[in-house]
């Protein structure tokens, strides 16, 4: 890990970095790095602001092919259950997988992708809603790649709001 922090407050923070064996470099990884210290550096107020909670943590898995380094920060304000940020790096290929390339192994796109999940919120038995239309409705947050080559998304979508018998 490149950065860990924990603290009495409930705060943690977990980024690590990709390491590359002795003597080799690689631009991909140099890429990947460069943006997890850079998320890095926007969790540093954790480390000085006392009675903050946030919980940040990475979740690395790999694959023969593929290593995933995917970020999440609970979030518990009003409407939200957190935030994803993801980074895939290729081994074989030695690059890092864009959102593109995902959606290509995927065989489908963006508009595939969303207006499935907009079906999805809208059929739904127990409380059928609408994406909320003042804003982008669905965010494709990030993604990941298992060991079969198929990749898993992860999208936020935001739903109309509205009160609720139990309030």
């Amino acid at each position: 890990m490149e950065t860990q922090y924990y603290d009495s407050y409930g705060n943690y923070l977990e980024i690590p970095a990709l390491v590359l064996p002795e003597g080799e470099e690689n631009p991909a990884v140099d890429a990947i790095n460069a943006g997890l210290a850079e998320l890095g550096a926007q969790y540093d107020y954790l480390k000085t602001n006392e009675g903050v909670s946030q919980q940040c943590i990475l979740y690395p898995s790999t694959t023969d092919r593929y290593i995933n380094l995917v970020f999440f920060e609970a979030d518990s304000s009003y409407g939200n259950d957190g935030y994803v940020r993801s980074w895939v790096y290729d081994k074989k290929e030695g690059t890092q997988v864009t959102e593109g390339e995902a959606l290509d192994l995927a065989g489908t796109n963006r508009e595939e992708l969303f207006s499935g999940l907009e079906q999805l919120i809208a059929a739904d038995p127990e409380d059928p809603r609408e994406l909320y239309k003042l804003f982008d409705p669905i965010a494709l947050q990030g993604f990941r790649v298992k060991a079969d080559g198929k990749p898993v998304f992860y999208l936020a979508a935001m739903v109309d709001g509205r009160e609720l018998e139990n309030g």
